[in-house]
């Protein structure tokens, strides 16, 4: 009974991501929250706060770890399953994963980016957002909290980076072992000599 290891790693990886993302979504409901609204993009004190990038934010990292739960349950079954039959692993789909998780990286990574810039926005543009006297400092619990959520969004990234390589290089293997297992026969060859084929009518 061996262990198939690329399958099994990729159900740690998406549990991971599942993981990463629930602590993003924690972290920004909670901060907009205890502020009452998404305090993102805010250049001065004054300034309206607009919740859509906070929403925007929380919706696309729910869907990815809704998305990187069923992947983990997927992996994980086929993983117990490949362990007790070889070939399972090797007739998994990876080809739409592969696609799949190269475009929630490319999303992920943009929205990383704007909640970066977002934040960076509001704590160049002024000092006192958060609870009027705090600032962008460590002592404020939602400043905290939203880099929690920043750094959990890089997270984010970088594990869906390793979950594309994990799945191109599946991708490559699969390809190859299958490769080895296609049985040629000799006498169908195009090289084969006439004279040598045994007739068949």
């Amino acid at each position: 009974m061996a262990l198939h290891c690329q399958l099994f790693f990729s159900t740690i990886l998406y549990f991971i991501v599942f993981l990463s993302s629930i602590v993003e979504l924690s972290s920004i409901l909670y901060a907009k929250g205890s502020l009452s609204s998404c305090f993102l993009y805010v250049r001065t004190v004054d300034s309206t706060p607009s919740n859509f990038v906070c929403n925007v934010n929380i919706y696309a990292f729910a869907a990815a770890a809704i998305y990187a739960v069923i992947m983990a349950v997927y992996h994980g079954y086929g993983t117990v399953v490949a362990s007790r039959e070889n070939h399972i692993g090797r007739t998994m789909w990876v080809m739409p994963w592969l696609l799949l998780n190269s475009f929630t990286s490319i999303l992920m990574f943009i929205f990383a980016c704007v909640y970066s810039v977002g934040l960076y926005i509001t704590c160049s543009g002024s000092s006192s957002i958060f609870h009027k006297t705090e600032g962008c400092s460590l002592k404020s619990n939602t400043y905290r909290l939203m880099s929690v959520a920043q750094i959990g969004a890089w997270l984010s990234v970088l594990f869906w980076c390793g979950l594309v390589i994990l799945e191109g290089v599946r991708l490559m293997r699969n390809r190859r072992a299958l490769s080895r297992e296609v049985y040629v026969e000799p006498n169908a060859s195009d090289l084969a000599r006439i004279g040598e084929v045994t007739p068949t009518a």
